[in-house]
C-alpha cells in the first residue's frame, strides 16, 4: 500500500532498530518508526484510519509456565500484558478513540482498532465495548481460535 502512510511505534528501542533495518531491506518510503509507549510519542491530535496493535497478553503466571527457549529468545516485556494479561488492552481501548478520525469510510469499517487477542478474548471485546466502541468483532485463526478483535468508534 504505496500510499499509506504508516507510523509504527515499539516501546523497545531495539524493536525499533531492527524495524529500520527491515524498512531499509524492503525499500518502503512510507513508513517511520517512533520509540513510544502506545500513543506517547505521537504527535498531539494525531489521528489515524486504522491502528494495529499485538501488544504482550499473557499473564505474569503464564509466562512462567512458557519453555525455556521461549523465555530464552523472548523479551518478557513483549510478552507479559500484566498479573492477568489485560493491561495494554485496557490502555488500547482507552487511549485509542482519541487517535482514530472522526468520519468513517463507508463499508470499510475505519476509522478501526484491530489487536491480536491472548487467551481471553471475550473479556478484550468487553473492554472495547466498555469504552465505547461501537463495532466490535471476533475473528478466528484458521484453526479456529478467536485470534483478533476489529472494534469501530
Amino acid at each position: 500500500m504505496p500510499q499509506a502512510i504508516v507510523i509504527g511505534v515499539d516501546i523497545n528501542p531495539q524493536a525499533i532498530v531492527l524495524a529500520e533495518v527491515n524498512k531499509k531491506n524492503n525499500a518502503l518510503t512510507n513508513v517511520t518508526f517512533k520509540q513510544s509507549d502506545l500513543f506517547t510519542a505521537l504527535e498531539p491530535g494525531q489521528k489515524f484510519d486504522l491502528v494495529v496493535s499485538n501488544p504482550p497478553y499473557i499473564s505474569r503466571e503464564e509466562y512462567e509456565g512458557l519453555e525455556s527457549v521461549v523465555k530464552k529468545w523472548e523479551d518478557p516485556g513483549a510478552l507479559i500484558g500484566g498479573d492477568n494479561g489485560l493491561v495494554f488492552y485496557e490502555r488500547i481501548a482507552q487511549q485509542a478513540a482519541a487517535h482514530l478520525n472522526d468520519v468513517p469510510h463507508g463499508d470499510a469499517h475505519v476509522p478501526c482498532v484491530v489487536v491480536e487477542l491472548g487467551n481471553d478474548p471475550h473479556a478484550v471485546k468487553a473492554l472495547f465495548e466498555q469504552n465505547g466502541f461501537k463495532v466490535v468483532r471476533l475473528f478466528k485463526d484458521m484453526q479456529g481460535v478467536e485470534r483478533w478483535l476489529a472494534c469501530c468508534k
